[in-house]
């Protein structure tokens, strides 16, 4: 303790560029505290119970709120070939077979 604090005193300046070294290092910290009130911590225990069933059921479950909804992108392709006698329409020596209209 005593040792380290003059030992960091001898091999650290007190101070760089104008600004103290404890002041230059300095950090904060959070303070908790125990509130010991039922009607306090069952209100609060209430209430985040409430935030998440909203956040579970209603987002999520009820408005699929995970999802990302987009419309359907459709493409119709028609094609249309000539009657052929059993080959391919695409053959030089293939034959077409169209039916009398009378």
């Amino acid at each position: 303790g005593i040792m380290a604090s003059r030992c960091c005193r001898r091999c650290c300046p007190s101070t760089i560029c104008g600004v103290d070294v404890s002041d230059l290092f300095a950090y904060s910290t959070t303070k908790y505290i125990k509130i010991r009130d039922a009607r306090l911590g069952l209100l609060h225990y209430g209430l985040m119970f409430l935030i998440v069933v909203y956040i579970l059921v209603y987002q999520l479950i009820g408005k699929l709120g995970y999802l990302k909804f987009n419309d359907a992108q459709n493409t119709v392709r028609l094609t249309l070939q000539e009657p052929t006698q059993n080959c391919n329409p695409n053959d030089a020596d293939c034959k077409d077979s169209f039916s009398s209209l009378s």
